[in-house]
Parts: structure tokens; C-alpha cells; sequence
């Protein structure tokens, strides 16, 4: 594993930074990121709860769209792979993706931010569902393989 340098991390931020199923990996990511924050900045009393849910799945997001997926692969921060010793933490933040929009609106007192808290939580599915069938090749491959 590489060290991380920010010459790495800035140009990966950027939605459209890739080849081929990066940009839509990083327009969904983007979109995630936006009902995301449209659901935080709805609410009418602000809750400490819904801070900290939405706040973690977006800083999620980030590390998801700046460490995995890039060629050549050796330029990777984490695994794809959620059996390798560099993936186990992927495979976690990428359920919080789903679970913790659903909680924040849950605990929210707010009607007006419920639309993109479910937005939100529908797109992490999504790209959660469709991640693992593309990159664990769970529908036309070995599958996945471990190496602890």
C-alpha cells in the first residue's frame, strides 16, 4: 500500500476523475453526498444525532470515492475485496452508507428532510448492491476469495 499524499486524494475528489465506471461510481457518490447534505441543512431544530449520522456517511462517501476502484490497482488506498486485510473496514462504511440516513431521519423531528433522507439511503443501496456485483463479482466469478 502506497503512502497517501494529497496530489493523490484532490484530483480523485472530483466527480468526473477516472476512467469509465469511475465517473458513474463518483456522480453516484456525488449525488449520495448531496441528498445527503439537502436532509442535514432541512432540519428545523437542529439535533446532535442527525449531525453525527449524516456527518459520517458523508466523510464514508469521500474515503469510498478517494481509495477504491482506481487503476493501476496498486494506486488503491482500500480493497474492493471485503475478505482482504485492506477491505475489512470498506464493506462497513459502505452498510453505514444505507443504515445511517435511515437513522438520521428517524430520529429527526423534521418532515421537510425525510424525502432525501430516503433518497439518500436508496442511492447508498444502490451503489452498495451495485459495487458488490461489479467489483466482488458476485454474479459471474470465483466470487470473493480470502487472505487473512
Amino acid at each position: 500500500m502506497n503512502n497517501i499524499q494529497i496530489r493523490d486524494i484532490l484530483p480523485r475528489l472530483l466527480p468526473w476523475y477516472g476512467e469509465g465506471i469511475m465517473i458513474l461510481w463518483g456522480i453516484t457518490l456525488f449525488f449520495y453526498i448531496l441528498m445527503c447534505m439537502f436532509c442535514l441543512f432541512r432540519q428545523v431544530t437542529p439535533n446532535t444525532n442527525v449531525l453525527l449520522f449524516l456527518s459520517a456517511v458523508i466523510l464514508f462517501a469521500f474515503l469510498d470515492r478517494i481509495g477504491v476502484g482506481w487503476t493501476p490497482a496498486n494506486t488503491n488506498f482500500f480493497s474492493s475485496n471485503p475478505c482482504s486485510k485492506n477491505g475489512v473496514l470498506l464493506f462497513p462504511m459502505r452498510v453505514a452508507m444505507i443504515v445511517f440516513p435511515l437513522l438520521a431521519i428517524s430520529v429527526s423531528k423534521s418532515p421537510k428532510s425525510r424525502p432525501f433522507g430516503i433518497l439518500a439511503a436508496s442511492t447508498g443501496a444502490i451503489y452498495f448492491i451495485l459495487r458488490g456485483i461489479l467489483d466482488w463479482k458476485l454474479l459471474t466469478g470465483p466470487g470473493i476469495v480470502c487472505d487473512f
